[in-house]
């Protein structure tokens, strides 16, 4: 659905993206992978497969943070996004290997991972950067509202994948997620309501593409060639 946004409007972006985005939210929370992963009930296998595409995954999230970096305009905005592709993926990333123990490296982005780092590539390649931004924000947003709702269902002191699920809840990961919302809030308050829109739309896609590498994981998905 399409939102008319009133350029003079008060509200924040962000209100208008966490409204259209809870219908997604709760169909993941319903993802087999999600409710395993609530009781504890999550094959070993399938986690590591998870871990690993999310390995992945964030090679190319840290990149594109970097090259969004280049781009801004404002030298704090710059910075922000720096430390996002460093300090806050580096944090992640040295959590899911220290959760791998010694498995095996795997080099291929299945094809649901492939198509979402292509898709943040997409749009930093042909959209305006705020749109582009928009894009990177669903990974912050629903990793945290997955880890929070996680956090408030399940005994976390018996559950194998409690570091996992308290990692997306903890003060800094929270912190992080409402600096890039506030710094998307401020770019949709300078811009039309068509950028706005596109932001929107953008935001919501890949929300989608956090519901499908979630669902993949759960049956292992990988090439069939």
């Amino acid at each position: 659905m399409n939102l008319n946004f009133d350029s003079d409007s008060q509200t924040p972006w962000r209100y208008h993206a966490q409204q259209q985005v809870k219908p997604i939210l709760e169909q993941i929370m319903q993802l087999p992978f999600i409710r395993a992963l609530a009781d504890g009930s999550l094959k070993q296998e399938q986690f590591f497969f998870y871990l690993q595409q999310d390995v992945l995954y964030l090679h190319h999230y840290s990149q594109i943070m970097q090259m969004i970096a280049d781009r801004c305009p404002l030298s704090t905005d710059a910075e922000q996004f720096r430390r996002f592709s460093t300090e806050t993926i580096k944090a992640e990333q040295c959590l899911q290997q220290d959760l791998l123990q010694n498995q095996i490296t795997i080099h291929q982005q299945t094809p649901s991972c492939l198509l979402y780092s292509a898709y943040l590539y997409q749009q930093l390649a042909t959209q305006p950067l705020p749109v582009a931004i928009a894009s990177t924000l669903a990974c912050f947003y629903v990793y945290q509202q997955v880890g929070e709702q996680l956090l408030a269902r399940t005994d976390i002191y018996v559950n194998p994948y409690h570091r996992w699920i308290e990692a997306y809840n903890c003060p800094k990961y929270r912190l992080d997620g409402e600096i890039a919302m506030s710094i998307a809030d401020r770019l949709a308050a300078q811009n039309s309501a068509e950028i706005s829109q596109a932001m929107l739309n953008a935001f919501l896609t890949a929300a989608k593409m956090e519901w499908q590498l979630w669902h993949s994981c759960w049956y292992m998905d990988s090439w069939a060639l």
